[in-house]
C-alpha cells in the first residue's frame, strides 16, 4: 500500500497510461512493486522513466517487484535479481477458516468477541465512495493508527517493512471494516484497498492498546467474510521476507559477490521482527496457489553501498539499531564459545 504513503512519489508518462511509484534514497529511485500499466507498455513506461531518472541523475533499484517482471522485463536486461521473499494471499470463496474447516479457536474468541453479554463488539464497514465523507469517524480511525505507530515506535526493538500511510489519501479505492466497543468507541480497524485486477489488498489491521486478545483475528474473518460475499478471490497478505537465501535467489551478479550478498541477508534477517508476521498469516490459511515471488533488482551488476542503504531505509529499517543487534549477537556468541572453552 506505498500509494497511500506520502513520502512516495509518482511519475506518469507523457500519454499518462503507466506510473511508477518510487521513493528517493541517495541518490537512487527505489520503485515499490512493478510499473502500474498494462503489460505491453512496460517497456516504453521504463524508457520514459529512464529519462526522467537521467536528466535528474537517479539510479534506480525495485523493491517488491513481481516474477513477471523480474522474468519478463529485468532478466532480458541483464539485471540482478534477488528473490527475496514472497507475497501471499487468501481466497475468501475457499479459505477453510472462512468455511469452518479450520481455526476453530478464531472462531470461538471471535463469537466471544461479538457476544453482547461478553466482549460486546459491534462491527461496522466505511466505504468512504458509498456512504460519502465521515469526518469524525475518519478522525477515530487515523487516532488507533497513530496510537498503534506511537506503541510500534517505542518498541526498543528493530521495525522492518513498517510504511507511514495516509490512510485518506485515495478513498475511493479503500474499505475500512472497524470494531467499536459497547461504550462506542473504536478500538481496530482492517484496511482494505482495491487492486487494479480485481484483488484487494489487506493493510493495515490494526487495534487500539489494551483491546482484548483475538481482535485482530475477528477483523480479518470479518474483511474475509465481506469480501466473499462480493465474490472477491483473493486478498493480498503484504511481503513476507524469506528467513535466508540460497545461491539460487541470487541472479546477475558474480559468485563472490552473490556470497556476500547472502550473507549480508543472512545475518540481517534474524534481527528483524518478521517472524510473527508469517504465524500470523499462517493462521488464516493462505491459498498456497496465489503466493506469488518478490525481488529485488538492481540495474546492473555492481551491488553498491548506495543500492543498499537505499533499501534498508525503503524498509524502514534503522540502521543504528540493526548494527547495535549484530553487535550485541556477535558478543554474546563470543561468550558463550569462550564459556564452552573453558568447561
Amino acid at each position: 500500500m506505498s500509494i497511500l504513503d506520502v513520502s512516495y512519489r509518482f511519475f506518469l508518462n507523457k500519454a499518462r497510461t503507466g506510473a511508477v511509484v518510487y521513493k528517493l534514497q541517495t541518490g537512487v529511485a527505489v520503485v515499490c512493486g512493478d510499473p502500474l500499466c498494462e503489460w505491453t507498455e512496460i517497456a516504453s513506461v521504463m524508457d520514459e522513466f529512464a529519462n526522467f531518472r537521467q536528466r535528474n541523475h537517479l539510479d534506480i533499484a525495485f523493491m517488491g517487484a513481481s516474477d513477471a517482471f523480474a522474468k519478463g522485463y529485468a532478466q532480458c536486461k541483464g539485471w540482478t535479481m534477488i528473490e527475496f521473499g514472497t507475497q501471499r494471499a487468501l481466497n475468501p470463496q475457499t479459505n477453510t477458516v472462512l468455511l469452518g474447516q479450520a481455526g476453530k479457536r478464531i472462531a470461538s474468541q471471535s463469537r466471544q468477541l461479538l457476544n453482547a453479554q461478553k466482549g460486546g463488539i459491534v462491527l461496522g464497514v466505511y466505504t468512504p465512495a458509498v456512504h460519502g465523507t465521515d469526518f469524525q469517524l475518519q478522525a477515530s480511525l487515523v487516532a488507533i493508527y497513530e496510537a498503534w505507530r506511537a506503541e510500534r515506535n517505542a518498541s526498543a526493538g528493530l521495525q522492518a517493512f513498517i510504511t507511514v500511510y495516509d490512510l485518506f489519501a485515495l478513498p475511493e479505492l479503500m474499505t475500512f471494516i472497524y470494531a467499536q466497543s459497547s461504550g462506542g468507541l473504536i478500538t481496530g480497524f482492517a484496511a482494505i484497498r482495491q487492486l487494479g485486477d480485481g484483488g484487494y489488498h489487506l493493510d493495515p489491521c490494526i487495534v487500539a492498546p489494551g483491546s482484548p486478545n483475538g481482535m485482530t483475528d475477528l477483523l480479518v474473518v470479518a474483511a474475509m467474510t465481506l469480501l466473499r460475499r462480493a465474490g472477491v478471490s483473493s486478498i493480498g497478505l503484504g511481503i513476507e521476507p524469506s528467513q535466508s537465501l540460497s545461491m539460487e535467489n541470487i541472479v546477475g551478479i558474480p559468485g563472490p559477490v552473490a556470497k556476500m550478498a547472502r550473507k549480508l541477508y543472512d545475518q540481517t534477517i534474524p534481527h528483524l521482527p518478521i517472524h510473527g508476521k508469517k504465524a500470523f498469516h499462517d493462521k488464516f490459511r493462505p491459498d498456497s496457489s496465489k503466493t506469488s515471488a518478490l525481488y529485488l533488482i538492481f540495474p546492473s551488476s555492481v551491488f553498491g553501498l548506495r543500492y543498499l542503504l537505499a533499501m534498508i531505509h525503503l524498509a524502514n529499517i534503522g540502521l543504528r539499531k540493526l548494527l547495535l543487534a549484530d553487535f550485541k549477537t556477535r558478543v554474546s556468541t563470543g561468550k558463550s564459545k569462550s564459556v564452552v572453552g573453558h568447561t
